[in-house]
């Protein structure tokens, strides 16, 4: 695997963990 893809991975998951996050503190 690329590096770059990888990097890329992990920064999709981030943000999806985030946005998550951000909804369950609106509710």
């Amino acid at each position: 695997m690329k590096m770059c893809e990888l990097s890329n991975l992990v920064f999709l998951n981030f943000s999806t963990a985030l946005a998550l996050c951000r909804s369950v503190s609106r509710v």
